[in-house]
């Protein structure tokens, strides 16, 4: 991975004089509050803590010609373990001269959400939290791949299919909330179609992935009154082969839009099947006041992760509140309000594996936490 970061940095670094170069920075800037310790995403206190959206990065391109271009993504960012590979993206892209065909080889985003090429831009999503119940499903981020695009067009629609393969080491995010590295090279294929016009994306992807991860795994020890030490222990997980697919859909009308997502995951192993979806509806008040509403919803959830995770099916349901405040076309505040409620287990980790009751929601009863967010997002 270093010396193919090192290979695209030459290459911009050779040619950006000769042609093109740019560079821009973007960051986020957030912090988050719950009102209850169980949910295991961030902000757990009861006062505002930083959240672990805020990330700052860098992203330099070099057009080389007019068919080569290169790009290179560094995203610093806050981690639970210590391991966070910095590279967001590190490519060169080839594109033909009639503008039909796009080839692009190195570290790549995995094609995945409506969201995936600005997942880290924050001032591109309307969101300080992207809807957990979905965007935690695929836990896959980057990765070394080859990927080609074919564009064209249906009358006045632009129309593109992408095919990718690749693998190499990931970083998982483990149900959006423990980070774990892989323990051998991932394996991935994927699709994916667009169909935009003026007013509506609409966009399909499918990925089949083989992959295993380690996690550092939490248990409760009772060892006599009042003596309770938490020990830490290593779990490795293989996942097998998963399939994984989502349809989104981004539409406006004036000053109102819309953004929708559906997602299943099917795995061989340890996940088993996942269904979620969001519904986000938005707002413009004036150029620089916009509200949304979001909401978001874990459908079935049934998992078996050799009992480090609770035995479920879980359900998630969550409603956010939020307005984007433009300072200026550079720079946006961001305040929301989420009230998350979980029913049959939820799909958080149990910090006690003796103690199933410490996944809430259990047996059926529902369990609720609000959640206040903030941030300052910005590019450059």
């Amino acid at each position: 991975m270093i010396r193919l970061l090192l290979i695209v940095l030459f290459s911009v670094g050779s040619f950006a004089s000769a042609y093109e170069f740019n560079w821009n920075i973007f960051m986020t800037t957030a912090a988050t509050q719950n009102d209850k310790p169980i949910l295991k995403d961030d902000g757990t206190g009861k006062n505002f803590d930083v959240s672990r959206y805020s990330k700052y990065a860098i992203s330099a391109s070099s057009v080389l010609n007019e068919n080569w271009e290169s790009i290179v993504n560094l995203v610093f960012k806050q981690s639970t373990t210590g391991y966070s590979n910095p590279v967001d993206l590190a490519l060169l892209s080839y594109k033909d001269a009639n503008n039909v065909s796009v080839f692009r080889v190195g570290r790549q985003r995995v094609a995945t959400w409506l969201i995936s090429d600005h997942m880290n831009v924050g001032i591109l999503y309307p969101w300080v939290r992207p809807p957990e119940e979905v965007y935690s499903l695929n836990p896959i981020n980057s990765l070394n791949t080859v990927n080609y695009a074919h564009l064209g067009t249906i009358g006045d629609a632009k129309v593109k299919a992408e095919l990718y393969a690749g693998g190499g080491e990931g970083q998982f995010l483990v149900n959006g909330v423990q980070e774990a590295k892989s323990t051998r090279d991932i394996q991935m294929v994927g699709v994916v179609t667009t169909y935009e016009t003026n007013s509506m994306l609409l966009r399909a992807s499918y990925n089949k992935v083989n992959a295993a991860f380690r996690i550092d795994a939490k248990q409760v020890v009772n060892l006599g009154p009042g003596v309770n030490p938490e020990l830490t222990f290593p779990v490795d997980f293989d996942l097998g082969s998963f399939e994984f697919w989502s349809v989104g859909l981004k539409k406006s009308s004036g000053t109102v839009w819309m953004l929708a997502e559906y997602a299943s995951e099917i795995a061989e192993r340890t996940l088993n099947v996942r269904r979620s979806g969001y519904i986000t509806l938005g707002y413009d008040v004036s150029d620089k006041m916009k509200l949304h509403l979001t909401r978001s919803q874990l459908f079935e959830n049934e998992f078996d992760s050799n009992g480090v995770f609770r035995n479920a099916i879980g359900k998630q349901y969550s409603l956010t509140a939020g307005s984007n405040y433009f300072i200026s076309d550079n720079i946006v505040f961001k305040v929301e309000a989420t009230m998350t409620t979980y029913t049959d287990g939820g799909y958080a980790m149990s910090s006690n594996l003796n103690n199933p009751a410490a996944v809430p929601g259990v047996a059926g009863e529902p369990d609720t936490v609000q959640t206040y967010a903030v941030s300052v997002d910005a590019s450059f």
